[in-house]
């Protein structure tokens, strides 16, 4: 039913300088464009077809009429920070009959797109399902053309690029809830699909609930206690979406990279942690 882990949604308060921040941090960070139709704009960091989504509001009153910009300036009201993770499908109307045999209510693929600067257009279809308790927006993504043709255009286009920092993958994305079980149950419902866990985290202080997707995972965590990174983030936003797992080969470079631009991090069991004062709103796990 689904082709991957697709991409990351951040909500930024000002573009620009969300760009400029994960460029520190030693992300390649391409320019998006607008969604016309949405009232957003977003620049882009690409893990091969994977991708972090950096958007911002551009026209409130069109964005408060949408679900996806309706989203992004509700996060944007209670700080910036993440939004929602997105599994790709290669067929959104297949999906969609599927899951609705299976008793999820959702409607047909909704057409969506987004203008470069250089003019020309990018489109795909969204199938927007019901949102269990915590997340705001969920939906699956097809996009407009076959992957080995956007990677050569993303390629093409130099979006492709290595990232400074060595972060090679974008391979979880996590919400956090008090109850870690029943999100987790209900955030695979609404997926079709079935959640595993859980497991410990200690880096980010959770239990983890893995509702599995190819190439990764969306994740629900459950603090172990206040201190951790998960219990900060439930005391700060309350449940939801708040950090990534990052892919890290080479960890000691990393460390050497964001020593280097001033940025802290913490080191804990074999992972290194960047606090979401860094990252906008989000919390960075990188890994192996």
């Amino acid at each position: 039913m689904y082709s991957r882990l697709d991409h990351a949604v951040l909500a930024v308060r000002d573009l620009e300088e969300a760009a400029a921040s994960f460029h520190r941090l030693g992300f390649h960070v391409v320019p998006g464009g607008e969604h016309p139709c949405w009232g957003t704009r977003n620049c882009l960091i690409f893990f091969d077809l994977t991708y972090l989504e950096l958007v911002t509001v551009t026209e409130p009153d069109r964005a408060r009429s949408t679900g996806f910009g309706g989203a992004v300036a509700d996060a944007l009201e209670r700080g910036e920070g993440l939004v929602t993770a997105v599994p790709g499908t290669r067929d959104a109307a297949g999906l969609a009959r599927v899951l609705r045999a299976r008793g999820t209510p959702c409607g047909d693929p909704e057409p969506g797109e987004r203008r470069r600067p250089d003019g020309s257009l990018v489109t795909w279809r969204n199938l927007f399902l019901p949102p269990p308790p915590g997340v705001p927006l969920l939906f699956a993504i097809e996009h407009g053309r076959p992957d080995p043709e956007r990677r050569a255009d993303l390629a093409a286009a130099g979006a492709l690029q290595p990232h400074p920092l060595g972060v090679t993958g974008l391979t979880g994305v996590a919400w956090v809830a008090p109850d870690g079980a029943a999100a987790a149950r209900a955030l695979g419902a609404a997926l079709g699909l079935e959640a595993v866990g859980p497991e410990v985290d200690p880096a980010l202080g959770a239990r983890v609930w893995q509702v599995p997707l190819p190439g990764g995972g969306l994740e629900v965590h459950e603090p172990l206690g206040a201190e951790g990174p998960a219990g900060q983030a439930l005391a700060r936003r309350g449940p939801g979406a708040y950090a990534l797992r990052l892919r890290a080969p080479d960890l000691a470079a990393a460390r050497r990279h964001l020593a280097g631009a001033s940025v802290p991090a913490a080191e804990v069991a074999g992972a290194l942690v960047v606090p979401p004062e860094a990252a906008h709103g989000a919390w960075l796990r990188l890994g192996p």
